[in-house]
């Protein structure tokens, strides 16, 4: 049983926008905020059994009337992250953030509304090292997934040695795969795994050559992204790697790849397969 909170047209004075005058003198804004809150079994009718309204409203209230930003859509994300890190029970936002009335003389508009939605969604990652201490490399990148307060539930595979993929020589792998959850995006995460690289020393020298850490987004959700030369969802060749689908398996063996339509534990299956038969055949 899941249910929605609407606060609607929640008014607040605030100090946005990307000339010094609106930041100095301030203008209103109505907020508009569609919560979904998580499925659960209601035990009593009490109201720590469900969100409360009044807090939901006064947090918006506060980040919106206390925060200074230059565009609306940075105010919007504040709001979001804010309640979705205080309240356990948010599984999904749809937010509008109205600016009073704008224009110039030649036309006069009544409102600008921006919208946004964010939800919680599952991911998978792949993790590997092949340099240094490989099991630390894999906790301390794991350990900065846990503190990043946009995620949670993280869950850990096994660790795995594997064998390097590609021509060039190198030192064994170790690997696993990450569960969790983020109300971040794609692209945000993508962003945050490349940070946690940059500051665990990654360097790039050599293409798919030797490294301390990499992570790989295998899955977000079920969403598609193809048309971005960063980052294509899900991971191209996840169904021709064991290391990936062999810890994968051991957390979610019925997830389904949103474009093959099979579950990663048939895709294992028929890898499993193909290189037995490779094998024979040599």
């Amino acid at each position: 049983m899941s249910n929605e909170i609407t606060i609607n047209k929640l008014f607040v004075y605030g100090y946005h926008g990307c000339r010094d005058h609106e930041r100095e003198i301030g203008q209103s804004y109505r907020v508009t905020c569609k919560i979904l809150q998580r499925d659960r079994l209601y035990r009593s009718d009490s109201v720590n059994e469900t969100l409360s309204y009044s807090l939901l409203a006064r947090d918006i209230h506060r980040t919106v009337r206390e925060g200074s930003y230059k565009i609306v859509e940075s105010c919007a994300k504040s709001i979001m992250t804010v309640l979705f890190t205080k309240y356990s029970l948010i599984d999904e936002i749809w937010l509008d953030v109205e600016k009073a009335a704008t224009g110039a003389r030649e036309m006069i508009i009544d409102s600008v509304v921006m919208s946004s939605h964010r939800k919680w969604n599952l991911v998978y990652l792949s993790l590997g090292s092949n340099m240094g201490d490989r099991e630390k490399n894999l906790n301390t990148a794991i350990d900065i997934l846990k503190e990043n307060l946009m995620i949670r539930d993280v869950r850990v595979s096994s660790y795995y040695d594997t064998k390097p993929v590609g021509p060039v020589e190198q030192a064994d792998f170790l690997n696993c795969v990450v569960e969790l959850r983020t109300f971040m995006s794609a692209m945000e995460t993508l962003e945050t795994v490349l940070q946690i690289e940059k500051d665990m020393g990654r360097v790039r020298e050599i293409p798919k050559g030797p490294r301390n850490i990499d992570l790989d987004i295998l899955f977000f959700g079920n969403e598609v992204i193809n048309g971005n030369i960063d980052l294509v969802i899900p991971h191209p060749r996840v169904q021709k790697r064991m290391f990936m689908l062999e810890p994968l398996c051991e957390l979610n063996e019925e997830f389904i790849h949103p474009v093959l339509k099979k579950h990663v534990i048939d895709l294992k299956d028929a890898l499993s397969l193909s290189l037995s038969l490779k094998k024979e055949s040599n």
